[in-house]
């Protein structure tokens, strides 16, 4: 459900000029690091989405992956 969502919010963005992309990161362990870093390093900042509770998902393991280049992360997550 949340990978649809996004991928709808996608669509949506982009349709009003927003750039943007869609990682579809289903495992907390192991990250793509490299795809992760990348796609930080050419946007600025990451997003990620969960449908669980926020401490210790995916934001987490991604903010890990990425903290050290200073890459900023926002999480959204369902509490």
């Amino acid at each position: 459900v949340t990978v649809f969502e996004a991928l709808a919010a996608f669509d949506q963005l982009k349709a009003e000029g927003v750039s943007i992309r869609v990682i579809d990161l289903y495992s907390v362990q192991p990250v793509d690091e490299a795809a992760l870093v990348a796609a930080g390093e050419q946007t600025g900042h990451l997003i990620t989405v969960e449908d669980h509770y926020a401490a210790g998902g995916i934001g987490d393991a991604v903010a890990e992956a990425v903290g050290p280049r200073g890459i900023r992360v926002h999480r959204l997550a369902v509490c």
